[in-house]
């Protein structure tokens, strides 16, 4: 919240400042765990599509961060 609309270059810049090499090479989501009412569905119904929806969404969006980085 405290970022807005710029929280994914906020998070692509904190990535990038933890890679030694600094290198701009695409952000990859290993683990994934999202809060039940980010879902907004019956956790019955919850499938691994799902998740991986979401994971694809956020790696998206981080990719558009990274480019938009000078």
């Amino acid at each position: 919240m405290e970022f807005g609309e710029k929280l994914y270059v906020e998070v692509a810049k904190h990535i990038l400042n933890k890679r030694r090499s600094g290198a701009k090479y695409p952000i990859y989501i290993t683990d994934i765990d999202l809060s039940k009412s980010l879902l907004d569905m019956d956790m019955r119904y919850l499938q691994t599509f799902h998740y991986l929806k979401y994971k694809k969404e956020i790696e998206d969006y981080l990719s558009l961060a990274l480019e938009a980085l000078v």
